[in-house]
C-alpha cells in the first residue's frame, strides 16, 4: 500500500510531464524551471526513495523467501528502473540547450521524455497489478513489520522534509499543468495499463 501510494503521486507527475512536453513541441524550447523540477521530482522522489525501497529491500525480502531472482518479474523491473534512469539522465543533460532552442536536444528532450512516460506508466501498471499481489502470497506479517522499518529508515537517510518538499513539488507541477488524480488515471487508462500490463 505505500508503494502503491508512491505510485499514485508519480502517475500524477507523469501526467505533469507529457504537458509539460506537448507544451515544449508547440513552442519550441522547455519551459526550463517547470522541467527542472518535475526531473528533480523524479530522480529524488520516483528513483532515489521509491525504486530504492524497491531494489533494496522488497525484491530482497521477495527472493529470500523464494520468489525467482534469476528470471521473471524482478529481472524485468530492476531493468526497466535503469531504462528509466538512462532516460531522465538523456533530459537532464539536453535540458539547458532544449529550453533554449535548440532542435537537437530538444528533439532528444521529446524523445527520451515520452519513452519515460510511456515505460514508467507500463511498469506501475506491471508492479500495482501483477507483481504485488504475487508477492503478498510470499510475505507475512513478519516480513510486512520489517519493510515497514526498512521503509521508514529508508526516508531518514533523505535531508530532513525531502518526503514533504517532494509531495509540494508534485502539487505545485500539477497546479501548473493543471493536472488532478483523476486525469493521471486517465492518463494511464490511454496507455493501456488501467487494469496492469502483461
Amino acid at each position: 500500500q505505500i508503494l502503491m501510494r508512491d505510485h499514485d503521486v508519480i502517475l500524477r507527475v507523469l501526467a505533469c510531464l507529457e504537458a509539460l512536453l506537448d507544451e515544449s513541441e508547440r513552442d519550441g524550447r522547455v519551459p526550463q524551471e517547470e522541467a527542472a523540477k518535475l526531473l528533480e521530482f523524479v530522480q529524488t522522489f520516483a528513483d532515489s526513495c521509491h525504486h530504492m525501497k524497491e531494489e533494496d529491500t522488497l525484491f530482497p525480502a521477495l527472493e529470500a523467501r523464494g520468489f525467482p531472482s534469476g528470471r521473471g518479474p524482478l529481472v524485468i523491473m530492476r531493468e526497466e528502473h535503469d531504462a528509466g534512469r538512462t532516460a531522465v539522465g538523456a533530459m537532464s543533460s539536453a535540458l539547458e540547450a532544449a529550453s533554449a532552442g535548440d532542435e537537437g536536444e530538444l528533439a532528444r528532450f521529446l524523445k527520451q521524455g515520452r519513452y519515460f512516460v510511456e515505460l514508467l506508466r507500463e511498469h506501475i501498471g506491471k508492479e500495482n497489478e501483477i507483481l504485488f499481489p504475487m508477492a503478498a502470497g510470499f510475505l507475512d506479517a513478519e516480513a510486512d513489520t520489517v519493510l515497514l522499518e526498512s521503509y521508514a529508515k529508508a526516508e531518514k537517510g533523505f535531508e530532513p522534509g525531502t518526503h514533504a518538499r517532494m509531495l509540494t513539488s508534485a502539487e505545485e507541477l500539477c497546479a501548473r499543468f493543471e493536472i488532478d488524480a483523476e486525469a493521471a488515471l486517465a492518463a494511464a487508462r490511454a496507455s493501456g495499463c488501467a487494469g496492469g500490463c502483461s
